[in-house]
């Protein structure tokens, strides 16, 4: 039987895998976290988005 996983889902652990990123990197450019988190660039950007909204994203290099 299949695990059946919804874009929420698949959302929610992208933004864990870069919030950890985030941390264990401290500083890091989209490229280096899309490529460490092996995502889009603009996905990744959509989430600093979402976490700077939050005010959960820290600090990182454009």
């Amino acid at each position: 039987m299949r695990a059946c996983i919804n874009n929420q889902q698949i959302r929610h652990h992208n933004k864990c895998v870069i919030l950890e990123l985030l941390y264990r990197q401290k500083r890091a450019n989209k490229s280096t976290l899309a490529r460490l988190a092996q995502i889009s660039i603009p996905a990744v950007s959509n989430i600093l988005q979402e976490l700077e909204s939050e005010k959960r994203g820290g600090e990182y290099r454009r």
